[in-house]
């Protein structure tokens, strides 16, 4: 049995719309360093595709090189499921998909499929398997994945103040 203690540290949205994102993550660094799996959740596609999804609100792709940052910033897992995600459609994640992985950064929460969406981020640590899951609840509709559609994975949560299909 495993009793060595793993230290998780978890921030919010990455937006690196510079192509070197390096002074943005400069002073986290030494702190995400003192973790042994750091978790970012990538706002935006990382892509060089001019591809434009009718989205809510698209946002501008950021630099594959910014991922450089990210890696060197310590970053070990990415979650995708976010509003942003399907901004330049299945070509936007599959970039970014792929830009993360040249890093060595593990990805989870977008994908070809609904099935690819929902594959955790894996990372061992410790005689530790631990499992990372990115899910989107609010949309925009348009880019959650289908059975043949890429996108992020998705759940509707009902709860007891707002009408059912409700899309805040």
């Amino acid at each position: 049995m495993t009793t060595a203690m793993t230290t998780l540290m978890a921030t919010g949205d990455l937006v690196l719309e510079r192509k070197d994102a390096t002074s943005l993550l400069a002073a986290a660094a030494p702190v995400l360093a003192g973790a042994d799996l750091v978790i970012g959740h990538l706002e935006v596609p990382h892509t060089g595709s001019t591809v434009s999804m009718s989205t809510d609100v698209p946002a501008l792709p950021a630099p594959p090189s910014a991922l450089d940052a990210v890696a060197a910033a310590g970053f070990h897992v990415l979650t995708l499921a976010g509003n942003h995600v399907y901004d330049f459609g299945g070509e936007g994640i599959e970039d970014t998909r792929r830009h993360c992985r040249d890093r060595g950064l593990g990805t989870t929460g977008a994908g070809r499929n609904l099935a690819e969406a929902w594959e955790p981020a894996v990372v061992e640590h410790g005689g530790r398997r631990i499992a990372v899951l990115s899910v989107n609840c609010v949309g925009p509709r348009e880019s959650w994945a289908g059975s043949a559609k890429a996108g992020c994975a998705w759940v509707e949560v009902v709860t007891h103040y707002e009408p059912r299909g409700a899309n805040p």
